[in-house]
C-alpha cells in the first residue's frame, strides 16, 4: 500500500516524464497466487481505478491494465478506454461504446 507514482501509457514517450506522471494510491492484494497492485488517483469525483499490474511470478514483467477515459454514466464514472500491455509492449486496446448497468 502507500503512495506511488504511476505512468499512463502514452502513444510515444515523452521527453519529460514528470509531465505525465501521476500520484496514485496504492492498494496490495494476493488472490489464488496471483500479486496484484491496484492504483487509485485521488480526485474531486473520489478515486479512480487508473492502473492494475497483475504478477504471476515475481521473475516477470507484470501485466498492465490501464484504465482511461472516464465518464458519468447512470451516476458513476466509469472508464471508456481500457489499454493491456505486458512487457512494455501493447496487448489490446478497449474503446467502450456504451455501459448497460444493471
Amino acid at each position: 500500500g502507500g503512495m506511488e507514482p504511476y505512468y499512463p501509457p502514452q502513444e510515444k514517450d515523452p521527453e519529460d516524464w514528470s509531465v505525465v506522471r501521476v500520484d496514485t494510491e496504492v492498494l496490495r492484494v494476493a488472490l489464488g497466487g496471483v500479486e496484484s497492485k491496484l492504483f487509485f488517483q485521488p480526485g474531486a469525483e473520489g478515486y479512480l481505478l487508473v492502473g492494475l499490474e497483475a504478477t504471476l511470478d515475481r521473475d516477470e514483467d507484470p501485466c498492465e491494465i490501464h484504465f482511461g477515459d472516464y465518464r458519468p454514466v447512470d451516476g458513476k464514472l466509469l472508464p471508456f478506454k481500457i489499454i493491456v500491455s505486458h512487457a512494455g509492449r501493447p496487448y489490446c486496446r478497449l474503446e467502450v461504446q456504451s455501459w448497460d448497468l444493471k
